[in-house]
């Protein structure tokens, strides 16, 4: 975390800044908290995100990476990568908004669309495409040469 927000945040009581957090930890965060913000572009899977959602949070994120497909229409805002001013304001518009009610939107977002089962199902289907696309005899070359042979 930058020594500029760690400065910034010391002197406020309405401000946490945590470093890695996991287990039980991470969970009794994400239940005491109203809102996940993250300003991540490089999320390939969203999983922080689909964390957050699961919890009941409503989520503020930056479109890039995975957060477009990752968070919940209705319970959630996307703003412009690498742009402070869109993440701010999308912060400030949710107060006054219910939050709660947004949570519930997202966690059943998740149950549907990133339950285990269908998460799971998504990944076979994918592993069966790939190795339907295997040759389905092998010659046993490496494609390289070994020495003495």
């Amino acid at each position: 975390m930058g020594a500029a927000l760690r400065e910034w945040a010391s002197g406020r009581d309405d401000v946490t800044i945590w470093g890695y957090l996991q287990g039980r930890e991470l969970s009794e965060v994400y239940a005491s908290a109203d809102l996940f913000v993250t300003a991540g572009r490089a999320e390939t899977f969203g999983l922080t995100i689909l964390e957050a959602q699961a919890s009941g949070l409503p989520v503020v994120a930056v479109a890039s990476g995975a957060a477009p497909e990752a968070v919940a229409p209705g319970a959630g805002v996307l703003v412009v990568p690498d742009d402070p001013g869109a993440l701010t304001r999308a912060i400030a518009g949710l107060a006054g908004q219910n939050l709660r009610a947004m949570g519930r939107l997202a966690r059943q977002f998740m149950e549907v669309n990133y339950g285990w089962e269908k998460t799971f199902g998504k990944l076979f289907a994918h592993y069966e495409r790939l190795l339907g696309c295997l040759p389905r005899e092998s010659s046993g070359a490496t494609g390289r040469q070994i020495a003495g042979a």
